[in-house]
């Protein structure tokens, strides 16, 4: 019974053998065709993508012919294939974006040590008015103890003076 089966099949195979071969080319030409049509997708996609990105950075994306003047001075005509000037313009500015940002760390990097050294400075400052103002204060409690007969002399005057910051 299943020989019988396959043998039909096989009769049935062969006398289709052309159409059979016309169909796998059917399907071959068909996936071929939609394998083309998405790289043409594709490809429109990073065309528009190009075209953004070089819009976005103020130089066209096409073929284009510029005037130059080379370095002594003369001037001429030069010829870009499509993307050129826009790719120079885009590694213009990422240069131009890595250089900045590194100077703006370096910066940073020179203030914040400027910071450390004022704020060094502004506290050996702070411990010199301190120790100068309990100095003062020490000089004013031993000018007090020498007060006789509620009568000040210079030395008080002068610790006064001290204690008030005058001096």
């Amino acid at each position: 019974m299943i020989s019988s089966i396959f043998k039909a099949a096989k009769g049935w195979i062969l006398g289709e053998l052309g159409w059979l071969a016309l169909l796998g080319v059917a399907i071959a030409g068909a996936a071929i065709y939609v394998h083309i049509r998405q790289l043409t997708n594709d490809r429109d996609q990073v065309i528009a993508w190009a075209q953004r990105t070089c819009a976005s950075a103020g130089q066209g994306f096409d073929a284009s012919t510029v005037m130059v003047t080379d370095a002594k001075g003369k001037k001429s005509t030069a010829s870009y294939k499509r993307g050129v000037l826009c790719e120079l313009r885009v590694g213009y500015l990422a240069k131009f974006r890595a250089d900045t940002a590194d100077a703006t760390a370096a910066t940073l990097a020179q203030a914040a040590t400027d910071h450390d050294k004022r704020a060094g400075a502004d506290r050996a400052a702070a411990t010199t008015n301190d120790q100068a103002q309990h100095a003062a204060e020490q000089q004013m409690e031993t000018a007090n103890g020498k007060i006789e007969d509620d009568r000040v002399g210079d030395d008080w005057f002068g610790a006064l003076g001290n204690l008030a910051g005058m001096r």
